[in-house]
């Protein structure tokens, strides 16, 4: 191969990689349009609400539960530490990766 030959395929490999990035950013950025959350609901996630201003939550077959009453059991029943009140601590079998 000659010195020619390889400054074309450098040319051409460098052509190649460019157009792939400005594609996939650009492509990014039109997904990120439809995927992101409207700036009203973000701000409405961002606002920190009283208890009294939950909602009731439907627990299935337990029925409706308003959200302060939910939220007063939690604070009258913590859960409990792993490995607390005789309960063995769950048993790892497979770590994975």
């Amino acid at each position: 191969m000659t010195r020619y030959e390889e400054i074309i395929m450098n040319r051409e490999s460098l052509i190649f990689c460019v157009v792939a990035l400005a594609a996939s950013i650009g492509l990014s950025a039109v997904g990120f349009h439809y995927a992101a959350r409207p700036p009203e609901a973000v701000a409405k996630a961002a606002a920190p609400v009283t208890p009294e201003q939950l909602p009731e939550f439907d627990l299935g077959s337990f029925g409706r539960v308003s959200g302060i009453d939910l939220m007063a059991y939690w604070m009258d029943h913590p859960p409990a530490p792993k490995g607390e009140e005789g309960t063995p601590a769950s048993v790892q079998r497979f770590g994975g990766c």
